[in-house]
Formats: structure tokens, sequence, C-alpha cells
């Protein structure tokens, strides 16, 4: 039986299992026309094969590599984790940041106190 009556086989048994790879299986059936033309196995057939093998093992490869990196933490962010440092820092930069505004606002000329007694004297204060 021919590779191209087996993959046709298989394709019209379980259409679900090859769907994505429509090219590769007319690549196959590419190459099995180009058998019979030349007469034989050429050594492009080889080649092709051999880069569609190294593809689809690469790709693999790279998807399990991705898995793992998802999948698994650091042994590093486990012993050494920044989420205390990073809370810190920015405990430090909310303090600076209070003072800062505390200072703007209690200086004598400044815009908030300036509101405050507008509404204090329009509202309690008295314009008697």
């Amino acid at each position: 039986m021919k590779k191209k009556d087996i993959v046709k086989k298989a394709i019209e048994n379980n259409p679900e299992d090859f769907k994505g790879f429509e090219e590769v299986v007319d690549i196959l059936d590419f190459e099995d026309e180009n058998i019979k033309k030349k007469g034989g196995i050429t050594q492009d057939k080889g080649v092709d094969s051999f880069h569609l093998y190294s593809f689809l093992d690469q790709e693999l490869n790279r998807l399990n590599l991705l898995d793992q990196f998802f999948t698994f933490k650091f042994s590093n962010i486990e012993d050494y984790s920044p989420t205390e440092k990073l809370i810190q820092m920015q405990s430090i930069k909310l303090h600076q940041a209070r003072e800062e505004l505390t200072a703007m606002i209690l200086e004598d000329d400044s815009t908030f106190l300036k509101r405050m007694e507008f509404l204090w004297n329009s509202s309690i204060g008295g314009n008697n």
C-alpha cells in the first residue's frame, strides 16, 4: 500500500487528528508524484523529509521548554522572593509622598489653607 493511500485512509477515519497538518499531507503527496516522474528516490526527498522532521522535533522541544518555563517557579524566586523588598520600597515612597504633601499643605500661603479659611469664614466663622 502506498503512503498516499495510507494517509488518505487515516484522514478519512479521523479527520480531526490531522487538523493543522494539511500542508504536511500535501507535501507527502507532492513528493510521491516527483519520485514517479524522476524514476526513483532522489536526494531532495530525503532532505525535505529531514527538514520536516527537524522542524517538528524543534517545535516539540520549544513547546516543552515553554511548558516548563510557565509551570515551574524558579528556585531563586522561591528562595529569595522580591515581594517583601518591593513592599518595603513602596512603603518608603508612600511615607515620603505623605511628608511632601503635608509640608505643601501646611505652608502659610498654601492654596489648601486659603480655601479652608474661605470655607470656614463663609459657613461658620462669620459674615455677621
